[in-house]
């Protein structure tokens, strides 16, 4: 259940602590991250086999050695290497000490290096011990690991169970990687907390890892769960199991005939494994960007190969041989052994429920494409259908698949962030039954900007939008949080919010007066989008447009005595600029091309005006200068990418606006004549910063930052900055 990477062979052969020194020794450290060798690479080389270097580790038996990105390692002491199992298998016969002779192929020469065989790190942490054992499965010894506080306490435990890949999950060399992290943060909250290697993996005996079958690899866990049970340290009578992914059908396994607290899963698996195959491609395809269309023929595709796999004994080449098409989508078959897929298919999940008698926490991350929401609810609701009032759904906001912070399924594909600890929280707030709620806002992230950039309102899948600046310091803003946009105002640290407009209605594209008296805005209350003023208290509501075309984006004249408007009425195909009095009278055309101006606003001077324009020439939008009567066109951007919200600073000498040259919306300024442009945030895709307003005394900045979600929804919040 994750992304195939390239293999990392990082083998020792010493023991860590006294007791293990003749029982399970540690592994070597050979330290070179590896690709199988191209059928073209080994034709054009002339060899039968090898692999190629991808990487090496530093301070590693390789590092030494003198290994290089891009070497093809073919031999070691004289037993040739045709793939990645050879490398490990001939690795793993070395001790440490071990002097080892390579031979490589590096720019179409045969080279030898030399090295002593290195011994693998271990975990060491000022303030948590970390105990090594092991136990053993079919005359197989596993390693096992124990991270504990430094105390004598009885505590409450957690065994740690794996998901899908034969990955080792004894890795000291990164202890940034969200399985350690995970592990590390309960052991420093109180637990005692054990996790296993599968054979074949780290310092495991057996294997390959490959070839296990499901069942066997889950003795592993059982035997782990039972030495747990009986270490001093442990609270046998709060012992917990938590599984990630496919460790989340392990768990309600291995603890059938051994009595725990709770089990918790996360990412896990909670119907058949052809029906979740299936399910789970719709946020894969979601994830990798397909559109509808796409997307449907992608996951129908699965439905067809996956679903003849099953039918035919789970013989990969018969089902390629009827349908030839099938290649891409029984690459998920290959992950591990036919035996550990049949066994899997063979298992009822939620007849595995409901033999489950203790307490279950079902964990999704909102973000993981790669496990099905519904199969969470589906395990919480089976426990109960059962266990009445055992069961307990929990999303985790922003996590995803890896326990990593995404805000969406395209984020947590491409460009994931760092361990999600909302994770750890609600499962330590579900063991100690003070649940909490998530959080109610989107991680904070941290940009490279002025200090002076301070949060007023963040809403989960909320907008909150177009700022203004009201009377007596108030700040205006639209917002869909009642489920219609309204009209709020709020105290300049977002305390004291009041829906002004409060009706049934869209009320939305709000401006204010220059004296904050007056709040003008759109609505569809009348059937149709048309411009309205009303007082800043909300009262005194009028409309002062009404015509079969759309008028949006009302703006106040510096003066307070004309609105600037931009409408369809006259061109339905795109926007043009318009002015009118107050009382919606006097009402006079100022644009009229074949591109959209919009967000036209008077300077201070009103001598001119800055709107945005679609220009048709380089399809995009630019910031425009014009004369006020709407002649003299200057464009002032000139930029090959797209800008938006352009206003005035108050003496008219600046234009604020937003753009995206480096790929995300950030709020620049410039000089009035299109000169001295600079950046004024530094906010980080998927983020986007949008819709700044100036304060009337020059000095403060209101501006949007915004992201989308999953689920296509925005999260709009506000932010104010110091002006210089």
């Amino acid at each position: 259940m994750y992304k195939l990477i390239p293999f990392l062979i990082i083998i020792h052969a010493v023991s860590c602590f006294a007791q293990d020194n003749d029982k399970l020794p540690r592994r070597n450290f050979f330290g070179i991250q590896t690709r199988p060798l191209s059928e073209d690479k080994k034709r054009d080389l002339n060899i039968p086999g090898g692999v190629d270097v991808v990487a090496v580790v530093s301070e590693s038996t390789a590092s030494v050695a003198g290994f290089t990105s891009g070497d093809v390692l073919v031999s070691i002491n004289n037993t040739q290497v045709t793939d990645y199992n050879a490398v490990t298998s001939a690795s793993r016969k070395l001790k440490t000490g071990d002097v080892v002779e390579f031979r490589v192929i590096r720019d179409n020469r045969t080279i030898s290096l030399k090295s002593t065989m290195k011994q693998f790190p271990v975990e060491a942490y000022q303030d948590l011990n970390v105990e090594y054992g092991y136990v053993t499965v079919g005359g197989n010894k596993l390693r096992t690991i124990i991270t504990k506080p430094k105390n004598d306490k009885l505590a409450k435990a957690v065994l740690y169970i794996q998901g899908i890949s034969c990955a080792s999950i004894d890795n000291p060399l990164d202890t940034t990687s969200t399985q350690l992290q995970f592990i590390n943060q309960l052991a420093r909250q109180g637990f005692v907390v054990m996790r296993v290697d599968k054979q074949g993996t780290g310092d495991s005996e057996g294997g390959p890892c490959s070839d296990l079958d499901f069942m066997t690899e889950g003795q592993g866990y059982r035997e782990a769960l039972n030495t747990l049970m009986k270490h001093p340290s442990v609270d046998k009578d709060h012992v917990y199991v938590f599984g990630h992914s496919m460790g989340g059908v392990w768990a309600p396994i291995i603890t059938k005939d051994i009595p725990v607290k709770g089990i918790a899963v996360y990412g896990a698996i909670g119907t058949n494994y052809l029906e979740y195959i299936i399910n789970s491609r719709r946020t894969v395809a979601e994830a990798i960007g397909l559109d509808p269309v796409e997307a449907d023929k992608f996951v129908k595709g699965y439905a067809t190969c996956i679903g003849a796999f099953f039918a035919m004994n789970q013989d990969a080449q018969k089902v390629l041989t009827a349908f030839p098409e099938c290649e891409r989508e029984l690459q998920i078959t290959t992950i591990r052994s036919n035996a550990f897929q049949k066994q899997l298919d063979s298992i009822n999940i939620p007849g595995l429920w409901r033999e489950t008698k203790c307490n279950v926490l079902a964990m999704w991350g909102a973000s993981d494409f790669i496990s099905v929401r519904g199969d969470h609810e589906n395990i919480a609701n089976t426990v109960n259908h059962y266990h009445p009032d055992n069961g307990r759904f929990i999303e985790v906001p922003f996590a995803d698949h890896g326990m990593s912070t995404a805000n969406t399924f395209q984020q947590a594909a491409s460009n994931p962030g760092e361990f999600n600890d909302e994770v750890v929280r609600m499962f330590v707030g579900w063991v100690t039954q003070k649940p909490a709620a998530a959080k109610t806002q989107i991680p904070e992230m941290k940009f490279p900007e002025d200090p002076s950039v301070k949060e007023i309102v963040r809403m989960p899948f909320i907008e909150n939008a177009y700022p203004r600046w009201g009377d007596n310091n108030k700040i205006i803003f639209q917002t869909n949080r009642d489920g219609r946009w309204q009209i709020y105002s709020m105290n300049e640290d977002g305390s004291n919010q009041k829906n002004l407009s409060n009706d049934n209605y869209n009320n939305n594209f709000v401006s204010t007066s220059a004296d904050g008296k007056l709040i003008g805005f759109v609505s569809d209350r009348d059937g149709n989008e048309e411009i309205y003023t009303m007082n800043a208290d909300g009262t005194n509501v009028r409309r002062l447009t009404n015509s079969p075309g759309r008028d949006i984006h009302p703006y106040f004249t510096p003066d307070g005595k004309r609105i600037f408007f931009n409408s369809t009425r006259d061109d339905r195909s795109n926007f043009d600029v318009y002015t009118m009095n107050l009382d919606g009278t006097d009402v006079s055309r100022l644009t009229k091309t074949p591109d959209d101006e919009t967000c036209a606003r008077l300077s201070p001077d009103g001598k001119s005006m800055i709107l945005l324009a679609g220009m048709s020439s380089i399809m995009n939008d630019e910031v425009q200068m014009l004369d006020a009567n709407g002649t003299n066109t200057r464009n002032l951007t000139k930029s090959p990418a797209a800008e938006g919200w352009p206003t005035w600073s108050t003496d008219g000498k600046k234009v604020y606006y937003a753009s995206n040259p480096e790929g995300t919306f950030r709020i620049y300024e410039m000089n009035a004549d299109g000169n001295n442009r600079r950046q004024l945030t530094s906010v980080n895709a998927p983020f986007m910063d949008a819709r700044p307003e100036i304060s009337p005394d020059g000095k403060k900045m209101l501006f949007n930052r915004q992201v989308t979600e999953r689920n296509g929804k925005n999260t709009i919040a506000i932010y104010i900055r110091r002006l210089p």
